[in-house]
C-alpha cells in the first residue's frame, strides 16, 4: 500500500489529491468555477482558481520590460514605468469590453533585450542591465507554452522599449507558440506599433503639440525624448528630473546623422528632443496606445490572425 501511495501513477494519490481540492493540470476547466469574470494577478490566485477557470473565456497578459539608461533626467526603469502605465489602463478597458471574460495578467518581466547605449557602441553602461535575444526569446517561449499547455488559448505580449531584437524575439517566441500549440500568443506591442491607422493618429496627435519646424527634428526622437519624457511627465511625474527642460537636442535629418552624434565623446544617452516635453501630449499618446490595444485584442478573440497584420521588428 505504501508503494502504491507513492507512485504517481496509482489510483490512491489521485483520489486523495482530489478530496483535498488539488488538481493536475488540464486542457479543460476542473471543478466547479471559483472566479467571477473580472480581472486577475495570477500572482494571487491558488492553483484550484487557475484550474477552474472556462479556457475559452479566458485571455493572459504578459508585461515585458526594460532596465536601460534613459539619459540625465529619466530613471533606468522609465520602460517598466511606461508598461504599469499602459497595463493599468488596459485592463479595465478590457474588463469593460469583455464582461464575461477571465482576463489575467503574469508578472512583468523586468528585462529586455538591447540598450540604447549601443548607439554610442558601448553594449555596457551604468544604468543598462539587459539580456541577449536567445535569452529573452526563451523565456517568454517557455512561459507561454505553459499557459498554453494548461489549456488557455489567447495570451498577448506588451511592452514599450523599442529595440529591433527585442521585438524580433518576442515575436519569435510567439509565433513558435502558436505554431506548436495551435493557441494565439501576439505580440500585441509589436504589431500596435505597425498599425496604419495607428501610425497616422499618432502623426495627427503630434501634429496638434508641435510646430512643422519642431515635428521635423523630432522625427528620430527615439530614446528618452519628447515623447517619452512626454509620457513619463503624464503617468509619472515624480520620476522625472527637472534638467529635462533645459537638455539639447540630439537630432538629425537621418538615423545615420543621429547614430553619428552618439559615438562622439560625452553623448548624454538620449535620441531626440526632451525639451519638448509635453504631459497632456504623453496622456493622449497612452490613451491612443490603449484603444489600439484594445482593438488588437478583440480583433484576435474574434479570429483574426494578427500574425498576417504589419510587425514591428
Amino acid at each position: 500500500m505504501h508503494r502504491r501511495l507513492m507512485n504517481p501513477a496509482g489510483w490512491l494519490l489521485p483520489v486523495l489529491l482530489a478530496a483535498c481540492g488539488q488538481t493536475h493540470h488540464s486542457l479543460q476547466a476542473v471543478g466547479p468555477l471559483r472566479l467571477r469574470p473580472g480581472i486577475y494577478a495570477v500572482s494571487d490566485l491558488d492553483r484550484v482558481q487557475l484550474a477552474s477557470l472556462p479556457r475559452d473565456r479566458t485571455l493572459f497578459l504578459l508585461p515585458v520590460g526594460m532596465l536601460e539608461e534613459h539619459g540625465p533626467h529619466l530613471p533606468t526603469g522609465s520602460d517598466n514605468l511606461q508598461l504599469d502605465a499602459e497595463v493599468r489602463a488596459l485592463l479595465p478597458a478590457l474588463g469593460k469590453r469583455f464582461p464575461d471574460w477571465f482576463v489575467l495578467t503574469l508578472p512583468t518581466l523586468p528585462y529586455g533585450v538591447g540598450g540604447a547605449n549601443g548607439f554610442s557602441g558601448d553594449p555596457i553602461d551604468p544604468g543598462t542591465y539587459a539580456l541577449d535575444k536567445d535569452t529573452l526569446r526563451d523565456v517568454v517561449r517557455e512561459l507561454t507554452a505553459q499557459v498554453a499547455q494548461n489549456g488557455f488559448r489567447w495570451t498577448f505580449v506588451l511592452y514599450t522599449h523599442g529595440a529591433p531584437d527585442h521585438a524580433k524575439a518576442i515575436f519569435d517566441a510567439c509565433d513558435a507558440v502558436s505554431d506548436k500549440y495551435g493557441v494565439t500568443v501576439a505580440n500585441l506591442s509589436g504589431t500596435m506599433w505597425s498599425d496604419p491607422d495607428r501610425v497616422k493618429e499618432s502623426d495627427a496627435l503630434r501634429a496638434r503639440y508641435f510646430s512643422p519646424a519642431q515635428r521635423a527634428r523630432m522625427q528620430h526622437d527615439i530614446h528618452a525624448g519628447a515623447n517619452e519624457t512626454s509620457l513619463l511627465l503624464a503617468e509619472a511625474p515624480a520620476a522625472v528630473r527637472p534638467l529635462w527642460r533645459r537638455l539639447p537636442p540630439v537630432a538629425g535629418d537621418s538615423m545615420l546623422a543621429v547614430f553619428r552624434q552618439a559615438r562622439r565623446p560625452g553623448w548624454p544617452g538620449y535620441v531626440g528632443m526632451p525639451s519638448l516635453a509635453n504631459a497632456r501630449y504623453g496622456r493622449e499618446k497612452l490613451a491612443s496606445n490603449v484603444r489600439f490595444d484594445l482593438r488588437l485584442i478583440a480583433a484576435a478573440l474574434h479570429g483574426d490572425n494578427l500574425r498576417k497584420r504589419p510587425r514591428d521588428d
